[in-house]
């Protein structure tokens, strides 16, 4: 089955991509999709003012309910479950989880201080989440599992660096199996 990562769980997540992921659910349900063809979300957070929110997800299975508000004042109530797998701020897991096969998006909302920008709009690299998220990946190398990174920058990197990592272990494998054969 496909998974979508999504890293940044907030209140801007939960309120729209969330629910287009459960839209598309009720349609794959409605159609009879099998259900190793249907789109699965992770929702993760690097974040420590997130993990409140994650634990509480965590304790009702990824499920909420979002409440909106028309114009006319009308509220409305729709039960979200799209979020079938949730890590919070485990780094170790989130990299495994982003190095799978059946990831195919990794996507991420950030708040406008989690872009780091300087005044001329570009990535401010002296910044001290920037600079720690530079120091763990030269010291620590790519993907490695004990590299907590702060910025969403340094999470895709590692997340990134453990999925080629992956796959050139799969090759290497693969190449040795065929030796082996021949």
């Amino acid at each position: 089955m496909p998974f979508v990562l999504h890293i940044g769980v907030g209140g801007f997540h939960r309120a729209h991509q969330a629910v287009y992921m459960q839209r598309l659910h009720d349609l794959e349900q409605e159609e009879n999709t099998p259900e190793e063809q249907r789109w699965k979300l992770c929702g993760s957070t690097i974040r420590d003012h997130l993990h409140a929110t994650m634990v509480d997800l965590q304790v009702m299975g990824g499920a909420y309910t979002l409440e909106t508000i028309s114009p006319q004042g009308e509220y409305n109530y729709q039960r979200i479950y799209a979020l079938s797998t949730l890590i919070n701020r485990e780094y170790e897991e989130l990299m495994h989880f982003g190095a799978r096969r059946d990831v195919r998006i990794i996507s991420c909302t950030v708040t406008e201080a989690g872009y780091y920008q300087d005044d001329q709009g570009r990535l401010n690299t002296a910044h001290p989440d920037v600079e720690h998220d530079l120091a763990q990946a030269q010291t620590l190398g790519p993907g490695h599992p004990a590299c907590p990174m702060l910025t969403v920058y340094g999470a895709v990197y590692m997340i990134l660096a453990a999925r080629i990592r992956k796959l050139k272990e799969e090759e290497d494998k693969a190449a040795q199996q065929q030796q082996q054969q021949q």
